[in-house]
């Protein structure tokens, strides 16, 4: 295979602001989008370590003679491995000095944390206590004054050596991820207007216009202005199916399962994003239903009942249009799925009981009520490919998914455009 001539250039400079500023380009062209997951990914490199939080400017230009896409809207960069292992390299090379300080300050976090728990006479404080004390100057550090959007990682990352300076306990950026919107909901008059931003994780994939969005904030609120200004897409379908595995893409692609169907379908690596349930709030608004395909376990029923309802992240401003298909225990008796074991370090009995569960699902999915505790699960990846696509056709039928087709007006409007 002949190997196309590239150059590949890359360059970071530092800034007084926190917050990774980002720009890249194709064949001299700049591309408005946020970097793929191809080239984003090596930026975690041991070797690189920059993250959203960090002062870093990064430019990076590929010249090829060609380039290749994953779809025909041209959103998703596909490049060869040498390409990629080129823009690798050249990351590590122009970030080497920043990587070391980046280990240094890990090292000096690691050793500050050591001194808390070692020295008696320091105060012990829980992180969640500092972190709501501290929060606001985290946030206004982060956002500039809140004068710009700040993500959740900005936020953070400012955070961080606050609570290390009165807290010697560990913690996690997912232990923030819950107290950051536990504290915005619990104090409206300081953080009411703050312009929190999350990361992207999953993507919905449009039907026919081979539009993809991300499912973090920014690709969301976008989306959902597009729909608001009357921009097509609500004569484009009525129904968005929602399943908790990522992985069925090139299936569903292979079975033309959307565009048959007239129907979007998206997923957020499991349990649901704020983003991906305001995007819900908004596609239910609009009449369009979400039918939500997940694993029989715990976890599947949870994250249906997490994108059906309120919780303490959002709340929705009316009764979004979710629908189960399932997997539920009807559908693994009809189909005869074969089951796999899995422990429970406490009761899910409660858990079980608040979503709905039926007695003879929690005896399946619970069957050794005594510890250690166990039951059985599951997962969509049980079913081969044409069992699974049967099984959401014959849901689908169930639902009334049909081809949608506009009114007449709207056809005719389309027509003359």
């Amino acid at each position: 295979m002949t190997r196309l001539p590239c150059v590949i250039e890359t360059a970071i400079a530092f800034k007084s602001n926190p917050g990774l500023t980002k720009f890249w380009g194709l064949n001299f062209t700049p591309i408005p989008k946020s970097l793929p997951d191809n080239i984003r990914r090596h930026l975690e490199d041991e070797n690189v370590l920059i993250d959203y939080g960090d002062p870093i400017v990064l430019v990076i230009h590929i010249t090829m003679p060609k380039f290749g896409f994953t779809d025909r809207g041209k959103s998703t960069l596909s490049l060869p491995w040498d390409v990629e292992d080129g823009i690798k390299e050249s990351l590590k090379y122009v970030a080497k000095d920043w990587a070391k300080l980046k280990r240094k300050k890990r090292r000096s976090e690691q050793a500050t944390l050591k001194e808390l728990k070692t020295n008696p006479t320091v105060k012990q404080l829980k992180p969640k206590q500092v972190a709501f004390q501290v929060m606001e100057q985290a946030y206004m550090a982060a956002s500039n004054n809140n004068t710009l959007p700040a993500s959740a990682r900005q936020i953070f990352y400012q955070i961080r050596p606050l609570i290390l300076e009165h807290s010697s306990e560990s913690w996690t950026y997912k232990s923030f991820s819950d107290w950051l919107p536990e504290f915005i909901k619990k104090f409206p008059e300081i953080a009411g207007n703050w312009n929190v931003t999350y990361d992207p994780r999953g993507k919905f994939y449009e039907p026919h216009t081979g539009r993809i969005v991300d499912l973090g904030t920014k690709g969301v609120r976008k989306y959902i202005n597009d729909w608001q200004i009357g921009a097509g897409h609500h004569n484009r379908f009525k129904f968005a199916l929602f399943i908790e595995k990522e992985g069925f893409g090139d299936l569903f692609d292979a079975v033309n399962l959307g565009n048959r169907y007239d129907i979007a379908i998206f997923s957020t690596k499991g349990y649901s994003t704020t983003a991906c349930r305001e995007l819900v709030d908004s596609l239910s608004s609009q009449g369009v239903t979400i039918l939500c395909a997940h694993d029989f376990d715990c976890a599947g029923i949870n994250i249906y009942k997490t994108l059906a309802g309120d919780n303490d992240r959002y709340i929705y401003s009316d009764r979004p249009n979710v629908i189960d298909l399932g997997l539920r225990l009807s559908d693994v008796q009809e189909m005869e799925l074969n089951s796999e074991p899995v422990p429970y370090q406490k009761t899910p009995l409660p858990t079980l009981k608040k979503n709905g569960c039926s007695q003879a699902e929690i005896d399946f999915l619970f069957s050794h009520k005594t510890k250690p505790y166990s039951g059985d699960r599951v997962e969509l990846n049980a079913m081969p490919s044409n069992v699974l696509i049967d099984w959401l056709e014959r849901k689908f039928t169930q639902y009334g998914v049909t081809k949608f087709v506009p009114n007449e007006s709207i056809l005719v409007e389309s027509y003359l455009d």
